[in-house]
């Protein structure tokens, strides 16, 4: 069984898989900068406060 209708479009359930898809690729790429910035952040400012 095919994966569209009769009128040619993706079904929910693929749609809903993609969209997936595209949300969690869509946090990685804000998430692991952001990680990335915070990690070098407090490592820079960790000697300010170690006496």
């Amino acid at each position: 069984m095919s994966d569209t209708n009769a009128n040619g479009s993706a079904a929910p359930a693929a749609r809903a898989g993609a969209q997936t898809t595209r949300l969690v690729v869509s946090w990685l790429v804000v998430g692991i900068p952001l990680a990335y910035g915070l990690w070098q952040t407090l490592t820079s400012v960790l000697p300010l406060f170690s006496g």
